[in-house]
């Protein structure tokens, strides 16, 4: 082939690739500012700066004045309200299901996938979880619905609430689970708007894993 039929297609081939890498930069631009959610264990924290290994690598979280900051802690069934995102652990019966442990999901793992009477394992063998919508809460029994799937649980004095509460800056070290929810800078740091604390409080269990980092 000659040098000069070889020109064009050069000259084509550099435009496509040009074309590519501003298309890539431009959809680089857009994701940048984007609300996003990253979360995973607190590897390191200096200052307000806090290194959270999520699954997709470290990402360092900016911690400013105006993040606000919210733990798992202790509730009670009239904490419960229509429409909330829960996870019921929940002891199988004769008639359905009693709640151990109605867990209310922060707004940042709203994301975890739903499912009902799902089997547990490990300390929770035996029991089945249930992440779902809350439809109502009437005499005793809760309904709540996943998949266009509804199913009663019943609750007693017993059951256990955790749901969302105040927190502080304090709260947050080394070695807590959180979600940080903020928009992500070009160097790829996240300034927090809020910060959801994950562990459950005094070592309670909450029958479910946190859902994956993004």
């Amino acid at each position: 082939m000659s040098l000069s039929a070889r020109r064009p297609r050069r000259a084509l081939l550099a435009a496509l690739l040009t074309s590519g890498l501003v298309a890539a930069g431009l959809g680089l631009a857009r994701a940048q500012g984007e609300v996003r959610i990253v979360s995973g264990p607190v590897v390191q924290l200096d200052g307000s700066r806090a290194t959270v290994a999520a699954n997709t690598g470290p990402v360092i979280v900016q911690l400013t004045d105006n993040t606000r900051y919210e733990k798992q802690g202790p509730g009670t069934l009239a904490d419960l309200q229509p429409n909330q995102y829960v996870a019921v652990t929940g002891r199988p019966t004769d008639d359905g299901q009693v709640a151990l442990l109605i867990r209310v999901f922060p707004a940042a793992q709203a994301t975890v996938p739903a499912r009902l009477n799902s089997p547990m394992e490990g300390p929770n063998a035996g029991n089945l979880m249930n992440n779902a919508i809350i439809e109502s809460l009437a005499n005793g029994r809760l309904t709540v619905r996943a998949g266009g799937e509804s199913i009663s649980i019943d609750t007693t004095p017993d059951t256990q609430v955790v749901h969302p509460v105040p927190a502080s800056a304090s709260d947050v070290t080394e070695g807590s689970r959180i979600a940080a929810t903020g928009t992500m800078d070009a160097d790829g740091v996240l300034t927090a708007a809020v910060v959801n604390l994950l562990d459950p409080p005094g070592g309670a269990p909450v029958g479910n894993a946190p859902p994956a980092a993004r």
